[in-house]
């Protein structure tokens, strides 16, 4: 009779250490994801052409909602792919591309409706640029426009230096 109740306190026993659930109590995490770490760093500078943006987070990102969230400007042609690992968001740019064009500022945005695993999403966009070039342009445009009649509208355009014909880019501009 021992025997039977010492084998029914063990089976008991060990049955119940093999039960699994997740621990009980604590608060529902609300925190979004925050960037912690991106590359190329912003600012950095001849970013070779093969490289494979990331962005790091705080926690790690649902899987699901990692496809469509990224924007690079200019674009390339072709269909950007990202890969979620963990806490790390990788962006392969097109093979269509060649990759990063030379000599060229990028600027990558991640939208702000990417989640953590719990659903929480970011809040804010997360946006880091870089170039594959020696340097930025300054980005800014100086210059002076004379009108010979002051009470006449005026129109003033910007084009691409080396375009053949800089009236090309007037009828898509009115359009």
């Amino acid at each position: 009779m021992l025997r039977l109740c010492g084998a029914c306190f063990a089976a008991t026993f060990f049955l119940r250490c093999a039960h699994v659930e997740p621990p009980p109590g604590g608060p529902v995490d609300a925190i979004p994801p925050k960037a912690v770490a991106v590359y190329p760093q912003p600012g950095a500078l001849k970013v070779p052409r093969d490289a494979v943006p990331a962005v790091q987070f705080s926690e790690w990102i649902d899987r699901s909602t990692g496809r469509g969230q990224v924007i690079i400007s200019p674009p390339l042609p072709g269909k950007i792919k990202t890969e979620v690992d963990g806490d790390r968001l990788l962006i392969h740019l097109p093979r269509k591309s060649g990759g990063l064009r030379p000599n060229t500022p990028y600027r990558v945005t991640v939208r702000a409706s990417l989640k953590d695993l719990h659903g929480v999403s970011m809040g804010n966009p997360v946006s880091f640029t870089f170039t594959t070039g020696e340097s930025f342009d300054s980005g800014r445009v100086t210059g002076r426009v004379f009108v010979p009649d002051a009470k006449a509208p005026a129109l003033a355009a910007l084009y691409r230096m080396g375009q053949r014909d800089a009236g090309s880019v007037l009828p898509r501009m009115l359009l």
